[in-house]
């Protein structure tokens, strides 16, 4: 049995680095969240709109390139290349490179080609910078595969310092817009990218990398269970600020984007605790210690469950507060749907630890049908919701999207809990 001082030296260890994941995440989060506050307060909604428009496409966007690179790396990085993962990384650094070059390229043509004379300039610059947004990302994940959060964090603040500083310059010679944010994106990730190579030992001496193919193959045979899943979780979580784009207009859409930004943070900082989890967990399940991975998942759940209540109640305290400080008053005529709003970072938290436990339990398939129902039902109720009742309809399809997720996340993780604990699986634990 484990001394009480060894317990509190591992407690302290991993609150340490929980503590630099959040700060990583927080980092990152809070220059985004600065950007779009900034953005809100100063453009038109409907420029904002299209700003809002355009991130949201790239959000699926970097939810393909997280279902093929970033999340098989977070499983196969701990568990198959411990011991070789510099070779490893940068063997993935070039699948980046190709992959997001493709996707920025039908980026742009789809913006030239389908996008109005207000949306197209943003979505091209979106679609330019998506490889180098992309790979600060990837460069931040790469820290957790060494359980080093700590240097997460720094490159984020490297990512806060450059952005803040280029967007500061932007609004000081009033050449702020949408085009220009992208840009600024663009440059702060890639300075921030170049610390974590260095770190990491990434120096982008790609052709001493090895086999990329199998390893290209690798992350596709694991990768392509969680595509759909990539595909389907936008109808969920995005497709509200497409339809009320496309049914009532770029205003709206703008509208329901300052909504959605007090909000964000908290899910973001959910996001961070998966990223430190994920290869936690994985690393686990992989070794046979079944009993504590599924003990430490329930803990997991229930931590990011009360994060996001904590958040609900200050939402219900502060009232009207926050459109007060975030946008002097802007959109006040909208606060009373904040409570409602608040409603989803608890439904996400739920639905985001369990689809990381299933992910590290190899089951990613359950995660893809949770997505799945899902987003079929929020394409659906989306629709019928914001053609009625405009920003209102948005706001109550998103929430409605978000729990009935979360209801269909814990039914399928008790389901592959009960599985995990036949007596085949049992006889792994140590």
């Amino acid at each position: 049995m484990p001394e009480p001082g060894s317990r509190f030296a591992a407690a302290r260890r991993w609150g340490l680095k929980a503590g630099y994941s959040v700060a990583d995440q927080a980092l990152a989060s809070a220059s985004n969240f600065g950007l779009n506050v900034l953005l809100a307060r100063t453009l038109s909604e409907s420029r904002y709109g299209a700003f809002g428009v355009a991130f949201t496409i790239f959000l699926v966007l970097s939810g393909i390139h997280n279902a093929l690179i970033l999340e098989p790396i977070s499983v196969f990085g701990p568990s198959r290349y411990a011991d070789s993962l510099v070779p490893y990384l940068r063997r993935v650094t070039l699948i980046h490179l190709w992959f997001t070059a493709g996707l920025a390229i039908l980026g742009i043509a789809g913006g030239l080609m389908f996008c109005n004379a207000e949306l197209k300039p943003v979505f091209v610059a979106m679609a330019a910078t998506s490889p180098a947004i992309l790979l600060f990302w990837l460069a931040r994940r790469a820290h957790y595969l060494e359980f080093r959060p700590d240097l997460a964090s720094l490159s984020s603040l490297i990512y806060c310092i450059v952005l803040g500083a280029a967007i500061g310059l932007l609004y000081f010679i009033h050449m702020l817009n949408g085009v220009m944010s992208f840009v600024a994106l663009g440059i702060a990730s890639l300075a921030a990218s170049i610390f974590s190579a260095r770190k990491t030992g990434v120096d982008f001496r790609l052709s001493r990398s090895g086999d990329v193919r199998s390893t290209a193959a690798e992350m596709w045979n694991f990768g392509r269970w969680i595509l759909p899943s990539a595909l389907f979780f936008p109808l969920i979580t995005q497709v509200q600020m497409l339809w009320t784009s496309a049914l009532i207009g770029l205003g709206s859409a703008g509208v329901l984007r300052a909504l959605q930004n007090p909000v964000l943070p908290v899910v973001q900082v959910q996001t961070a605790l998966g990223t430190l989890g994920l290869p936690v967990l994985a690393r686990e399940f992989a070794t046979g210690h079944t009993r504590a991975m599924l003990r430490r998942s329930a803990v997991y759940i229930a931590a990011l469950g009360g994060v996001a209540l904590l958040y609900e109640i200050a939402v219900l305290l502060t009232g009207g507060l926050w459109d007060r400080l975030l946008y002097g008053g802007k959109f006040a005529a909208y606060d009373w749907l904040m409570p409602i709003l608040g409603i989803m970072p608890v439904a996400v938290a739920l639905a985001t630890g369990c689809s990381v436990v299933l992910r590290a339990m190899l089951r990613p398939g359950l995660t893809t049908v949770t997505h799945i129902v899902g987003g079929v039902f929020g394409l659906i109720i989306s629709y019928f919701w914001i053609r009625r009742a405009g920003v209102t309809g948005a706001v109550y399809a998103l929430t409605a999207s978000q729990v009935v997720t979360a209801a269909i996340s814990l039914i399928l993780i008790s389901v592959a809990f009960r599985i995990t604990k036949t007596p085949v699986a049992e006889s792994k634990t140590i």
